[in-house]
């Protein structure tokens, strides 16, 4: 059938092949495994960044809310001092509707 040199030269195209297919898989492998690992720390930069954002935010809406806090605090005190029998005549009222809903 084939000669012997002909098998030969046959099973080493053969070993050749699959040594040279053996390393793309393993270049592929590997190119796909750095992929990933890049992947993930862009992916956890961009989460880094989006929660630094967030953080900011919600301080500015914390300094915001106390700076209004602070402002109709001062406007109360400036009213009850201004018109101090009006203002415990409201506080009376408020007083006896609380007690009224809290009786119920």
């Amino acid at each position: 059938m084939f000669a012997t040199s002909t098998k030969d030269a046959v099973a080493s195209d053969i070993k050749t092949g699959a040594s040279r297919v053996g390393n793309e898989i393993r270049d592929t492998a590997k190119n796909v495994r750095d992929d990933v690992r890049n992947g993930a720390s862009a992916s956890t930069s961009n989460l880094e960044g989006t929660f630094n954002d967030i953080g900011r935010q919600v301080r500015d809406c914390f300094d915001s809310a106390t700076h209004e806090i602070d402002d109709a605090s001062q406007r109360i005190t400036t009213q009850i001092r201004t018109n101090p029998v009006q203002s415990t005549a409201v506080a009376l009222g408020i007083g006896f509707l609380f007690g009224l809903a809290m009786r119920r």
